[in-house]
């Protein structure tokens, strides 16, 4: 692993169902990351095109309808949207992390899944990590990953992986990562988070909204 890396979080939103328009919208990110110097650039979690943040606050018909939306607008990982990504990096000599809501690559199948893609500076797409298992409600949207797509990946300054929101409770899967040689972690989750209401709220003072998540990335880290 290289002693001093840059590393930057895409602080910028997808246009909700639309891939060409987040699309533009995600070379424009990857050119600035290039213009920063930076050696890596991580998007959010199903960044490609929507994470159904309407769960449970919406009424069945309008979450069906949501839903399909969402299905529709899938992306497949190594498809024309990722592949113009990679050009993207590799003009910008940044490699990427990036969430997608993916279309299974199986004939007849209209499953898509939580996944994170690795694209390498050289405009690579290196491979993908699905979410083994959909938090809850999620389920409903996506398909469950598996081992096949547990793994890390060699960029030019250091050996990355990634696990996407609640799969950092998951001991068993820091722990396959760690034993992979993992030195760069990616830690994905929805761009907008805060624990009021949540069924996984633990803490009753508002200042901690969203120190559930904070200490699960903190607790990977050490």
């Amino acid at each position: 692993m290289r002693e001093v890396a840059r590393v930057g979080a895409a602080q910028v939103a997808p246009v909700f169902f639309d891939a060409g328009a987040t699309l533009e919208k995600t070379i424009k990110a990857v050119a600035e990351a290039g213009r920063l110097g930076l050696d890596l650039l991580v998007f959010p979690e199903t960044y490609f095109t929507a994470y159904p943040y309407w769960r449970g606050s919406v009424s069945v018909r309008q979450s069906t309808e949501l839903a399909v939306r969402m299905m529709e607008s899938a992306v497949r990982w190594n498809g024309p949207e990722m592949e113009a990504v990679g050009r993207a990096a590799r003009e910008a000599g940044t490699n990427v992390v990036i969430g997608i809501n993916e279309k299974d690559d199986r004939t007849g199948s209209e499953t898509i899944y939580n996944t994170l893609v690795f694209i390498s500076r050289d405009g690579r797409i290196l491979g993908r990590h699905r979410k083994l298992m959909p938090t809850h409600s999620e389920r409903v949207y996506w398909g469950m990953g598996d081992a096949r797509d547990l793994k890390v990946f060699e960029f030019d300054f250091a050996r990355v992986g990634g696990l996407i929101c609640y799969e950092h409770h998951m001991s068993l899967l820091r722990a396959a990562l760690g034993f992979m040689g993992e030195e760069v972690h990616v830690a994905v989750w929805p761009g907008w988070w805060s624990m009021d209401g949540h069924l996984g709220a633990k803490y009753g003072d508002p200042t901690n909204l969203r120190s559930e998540i904070d200490a699960a990335i903190r607790e990977y880290a050490v």
